[in-house]
């Protein structure tokens, strides 16, 4: 009865080893996905930034110049 019970513990012991590595694992896995999805946000909020500063560099330009672009003769002729 006590080495049954023994056998019991053994693998319970066995299984909670178990899924202690897997989350372990998992949690490696996203700790490498959030910071992989961080960097990739750093990324995007600059280039939002420079976006950003260019439109408007291109509407302080328009309010120096009223005329229509598409009126603009093109440079070739």
């Amino acid at each position: 009865m006590a080495a049954q019970k023994e056998d019991e513990f053994n693998e319970r012991l066995t299984q909670l080893e178990s899924q202690l590595a897997f989350q372990e694992d998992e949690i490696a896995s996203l700790n490498q996905l959030v910071t992989s999805h961080n960097d990739e946000l750093q990324m995007l909020q600059r280039k939002m930034a420079l976006l950003i500063d260019k439109f408007q560099q291109i509407q302080e330009r328009g309010n120096d110049d009223p005329q229509d672009p598409a009126a603009e003769i093109p440079p070739h002729y």
